[in-house]
């Protein structure tokens, strides 16, 4: 609790209790006494009260940015990775599907270099909201790290991810139009199907990353 609340605590029990003291000459010893023992509880519950409170927000506070990339509010690496495994789970024992989407930016470091960081920042908050946009209540997104974000939607089948990533292409070429985007920003995925095409994250993991970079090669062919 800070030093400010605390003040304001004490200024509220000395109003209370000049409140008790005005009455004081009507009221017998034994009342005062009992009158100031519970003004002293009361307090004293209100103080916990708050003080509970307040360490409860700063746990819960705590316990989301250590889940969650500061720049772009997705969750982090270790965070997304975790609630993938949780819902492969789910899917192996509800035999549903799970599509994990991953990609990057072309040329990202160009985008720091010419724009400045500042903008390559804002890019990547720009693109996170769009992901954020375009999922579902039950899906969940991911900043892995530097310009790399990934995906997962459940209960889906082996078009869906294409489905997804023609959406999100759009809408990244639509803010260029628009010019909320600088124009070197371009976008290249991988994707990978549970069950069908691997058994575990880690798995849809190094297949997404395959064919990213094989989406890469065949640009620059």
């Amino acid at each position: 609790m800070s030093s400010q609340n605390h003040d304001q605590f004490l200024l509220l029990r000395r109003v209370l209790w000049r409140f008790v003291t005005e009455r004081a000459a009507r009221l017998d010893p034994e009342d005062v006494l009992l009158a100031e023992k519970r003004l002293n509880d009361a307090i004293d519950r209100l103080v916990t009260e708050c003080v509970v409170a307040y360490f409860d927000r700063a746990t819960s506070e705590l316990a989301y940015q250590a889940r969650h990339d500061q720049l772009t509010d997705l969750l982090n690496h270790q965070a997304f990775t975790r609630e993938l495994e949780l819902e492969l789970e789910r899917a192996g024992r509800y035999e549903h599907g799970v599509t994990l989407v991953f990609f990057d930016f072309d040329n990202f470091k160009q985008i720091n270099d010419t724009l400045g960081h500042p903008q390559g920042d804002r890019v990547l908050r720009q693109v996170a909201g769009l992901l954020t946009d375009s999922l579902r209540r039950s899906d969940l997104a991911g900043r892995m790290g530097g310009d790399e974000f990934a995906a997962f939607l459940v209960e889906t089948d082996e078009a869906a991810g294409g489905t997804f990533l023609q959406r999100l292409h759009e809408q990244v070429d639509a803010l260029i139009v628009a010019g909320k985007l600088p124009a070197p920003v371009a976008v290249s995925a991988g994707l990978a199907h549970f069950p069908t095409e691997a058994d575990s994250a880690e798995a849809l993991f190094e297949l997404a990353d395959q064919r990213l970079y094989e989406t890469k090669r065949a640009k620059d062919a």
